[in-house]
């Protein structure tokens, strides 16, 4: 499972808002990592023109870009136990940023939604998102890993917005709080 943003980095050369280029693509990768990974086909030499969201789909993943793509998997129903979601073409939006496009309400001072700046309207919350990777990972009978992650809270800070910081600190202690609701509830 993997849930988030960054979009640009999986869209091909030449797409809208792939970010992709020889510049900004890896070139080979060395000889062990390719033996490894066993990529003998050439997989991880310069490819800007890959759509690695197709090769997701094509490993069996099912593909999310919208909140509306994963609201259906909050109530644990029908999920996939392969699933990438990708809401934003760069960093995703602020949890003020999204509440407020949520609301149909424009933040004071501005004319605009972030979001729809961002050409991502629809992002889901990070405890949506922690609760819809728990009710896939959770099928695996051999347990699971979790990362789930906050970076808004240090870049607003950095950027001396309180108010976006600790908006993000709430709904990252939403995200903890779903993460720890299913601990306890998997106690034997």
């Amino acid at each position: 499972v993997l849930l988030g943003g960054g979009r640009r980095w999986f869209l091909p050369a030449g797409t809208f808002g792939s970010s992709r280029a020889d510049a900004s693509d890896y070139a080979t990768l060395p000889a062990d990592l390719a033996a490894g990974w066993d990529l003998s086909k050439g997989e991880g030499a310069l490819d800007k023109g890959r759509d690695v969201i197709a090769d997701f789909k094509k490993a069996g993943f099912s593909y999310a870009e919208s909140y509306a793509d994963i609201k259906g998997y909050l109530g644990g129903k029908n999920v996939p136990d392969r699933l990438l979601g990708l809401f934003a073409y760069g960093n995703m939006n602020v949890a003020v940023d999204k509440i407020a496009k949520r609301r149909n309400v424009l933040l004071p001072g501005t004319k605009t939604f972030a979001v729809d700046d961002y050409h991502a309207a629809d992002q889901p919350m990070l405890d949506e998102m922690t609760t819809v990777a728990i009710n896939a990972l959770k099928q695996d009978k051999d347990g699971f890993v979790l990362m789930v992650e906050a970076a808004h809270i240090d870049k607003q800070a950095h950027l001396m917005d309180p108010e976006r910081s600790v908006g993000d600190v709430i709904e990252f202690d939403r995200a903890i709080g779903v993460a720890r609701d299913f601990a306890e509830s998997s106690r034997g």
